[in-house]
């Protein structure tokens, strides 16, 4: 079975999107792989106008699990953006205004935004799998390994 994203991406030559562009590393805008790589991981790609899941130049996904929200955009440049909500607290109660019975919900959510730029997209699914680590502060080895090296 052929990697979808390392695969010619056909269905996009008939589309107004040019392809491949490309950019730093060994990106390359693959719209049809993109989708299926985000989808695959349990992202639910965003329908544009006309029913395009993927607009000239970017491809926007989420994904909802549990108290967990991510958003996410790359763009044909291979420029990601990642916003991952949590929620840390939520309480509800009622009162009572005249003569109207109200329930009040209060929500605590923390928002993390995660921004660069791709090489390739191995970083981009590895990137996926782990944004909660990621926006919670967690790091990984090569970030890690980057940091020491500025550091010394």
């Amino acid at each position: 079975m052929s990697d979808p994203l390392t695969a010619a991406d056909s269905a996009d030559s008939e589309t107004r999107i040019p392809q491949p562009l490309e950019t730093a590393g060994d990106w390359r805008w693959q719209p049809s792989a993109l989708r299926a790589l985000v989808e695959g991981l349990g992202y639910d790609v965003a329908e544009r106008e006309g029913g395009d899941p993927v607009s000239a130049n970017s491809l926007t996904a989420r994904r909802e699990r549990g108290g967990r929200a991510h958003l996410v955009v790359v763009d044909a440049g291979g420029r990601l953006r990642a916003e991952v909500t949590f929620t840390e607290d939520e309480t509800a109660g009622a009162t009572r205004w005249r003569e109207t019975d109200l329930r009040l919900v209060r929500v605590t959510r923390r928002e993390t935004t995660i921004s660069g730029q791709l090489v390739d997209h191995a970083d981009l699914r590895a990137i996926l799998l782990d944004l909660d680590r990621l926006a919670s502060g967690g790091s990984n080895e090569r970030l890690d390994r980057s940091r020491r090296k500025a550091g010394s």
